[in-house]
């Protein structure tokens, strides 16, 4: 009957996901002279470009009370059986409403986490193991460049120091020839014709003391005596 469909309509809960919906419903209520006079006091700074001025705050009270009861989130947690317990902060003056807070705590116990899902735990691993490969993967990559760089360096090293050592080397020469001209142009115009001819001798008469012969003769030989 129509009366039944009306009594389960009212009975019908609204869909509840049990692993979200809050344990504790706190509910802070104030008088709308209260709500006004904190309006009031709100600094210019806080209030410069908001809608916190106290018309604008007039005019939403006043939308807020026509709505009623029934667009209050407590109702929600009314009719999923989650009510929420009223707290009246007009007549606290504790600063920053510290007796409020302490209520609060007490009723509520300490904060705690229930922390992520198995998905998400899951997820955060694969993530971490991801993230530790690629941090060893660009490890190694800069190491091997570092390293390639080094072996680069030092070939480029070799190679100039090689080429400037044979450059000293032939410079070397050249300054030792150059330097050298001179005396072995003189060997060859006053030394060489007669040693030539004093070894030929030796070798032709290849005397029991070759160098006293090659010495005796030089000296009997001599051009400039």
């Amino acid at each position: 009957s129509g009366e039944e469909e009306e009594e389960e309509g009212e009975d019908k809960k609204p869909p509840v996901n049990e692993r979200i919906i809050p344990e504790h419903v706190i509910i802070l209520d104030a008088s709308n002279e209260y709500l006004r006079q904190r309006i009031m006091h709100l600094p210019e700074k806080v209030v410069a470009g908001t809608h916190n001025t106290e018309l604008e705050f007039k005019r939403r009270l006043k939308v807020y009370n026509e709505l009623g009861d029934d667009a209050h989130p407590a109702k929600f947690f009314e009719d999923v059986d989650r009510p929420g317990e009223t707290i009246k902060i007009d007549d606290d003056r504790s600063i920053n409403h510290r007796n409020i807070v302490h209520k609060l705590m007490e009723r509520v116990k300490e904060p705690h986490n229930y922390g992520p899902t198995p998905e998400e735990q899951e997820h955060a691993k694969r993530k971490e193991l991801n993230e530790k490969e690629k941090r060893e993967r660009e490890e190694r990559e800069e190491r091997e460049r570092d390293e390639q760089e080094a072996a680069n360096d030092r070939m480029k090293k070799q190679k100039e120091w090689t080429t400037k050592l044979e450059q000293i080397k032939r410079e070397e020469f050249e300054m030792l020839d150059a330097q050298s001209t001179p005396l072995r142009n003189y060997l060859m115009a006053h030394v060489m014709p007669t040693l030539t001819k004093a070894l030929i001798e030796c070798c032709q008469v290849r005397p029991e003391d070759p160098v006293d012969f090659v010495a005796e003769y030089l000296f009997k030989n001599n051009p400039q005596v």
